[in-house]
């Protein structure tokens, strides 16, 4: 994920782009790997005034809050165990089609181990989707657009209904079955021999 990525899916130019998250190298950081922090840390700062009206209102203009809605829904849904405290982007645009930070999936691995996997609670503080999440989370609001976008979501017949899912994921499992395979054997060899974890 880098400006070139955030040029073609965003739209704007390659300087209008703002690229954030931890830096896992240097002590787990939020860092801007392109761009600045100037407009993420304007972003954080109204999140967590959210409960009030009118910083819900400017935030609006920050972070595009019904994709904001879905990215936490589906990391919810799934049970994500490998996140909030890295495993995540953040992107920007300053274009002519500006909506505000959208957040990325990234290196979700760890998802639908337990299905008694419960991270609504998870808070790993105000920079993090979890805890932008929570602050934004007490505007009554912001609470009623969640409950109904999830209530979509979440009905027999939504997106992340069980028929729906499960036709989803066997699609996809069918195109990449025996590509599996291969990647078994090269992490498995790499774990014997590089590895011990």
């Amino acid at each position: 994920v880098d400006d070139q990525y955030g040029k073609s899916h965003l739209g704007g130019e390659k300087q209008d782009i703002d690229v954030i998250k931890i830096e896992e190298e240097g002590g787990n950081h939020i860092e801007a790997s392109e761009g600045t922090l100037d407009a993420w840390e304007q972003m954080v700062a109204t999140a967590a005034r959210a409960a009030d009206d009118e910083a819900y209102e400017q935030l609006e203009s920050m972070l595009d809050i019904d994709q904001f809605i879905d990215y936490m829904l589906i990391n919810q849904y799934a049970g994500n165990t490998d996140w909030d405290h890295h495993n995540w982007y953040a992107i920007r645009s300053q274009g002519a089609d500006y909506t505000g930070f959208r957040f990325l999936c990234w290196d979700s691995a760890l998802i639908f181990e337990n299905v008694n996997e419960n991270n609504l609670t998870k808070n790993n503080g105000m920079s993090c989707p979890t805890g932008i999440f929570h602050n934004v989370l007490q505007n009554p609001k912001f609470a009623k657009r969640y409950q109904a976008r999830a209530k979509k979501l979440l009905a027999a017949d939504g997106l992340l209904g069980e028929q729906s899912v499960v036709e989803v994921w066997d699609s996809l499992y069918y195109t990449i079955d025996q590509a599996l395979y291969d990647e078994a054997a090269r992490w498995g060899a790499y774990r014997r021999d590089v590895h011990q974890w």
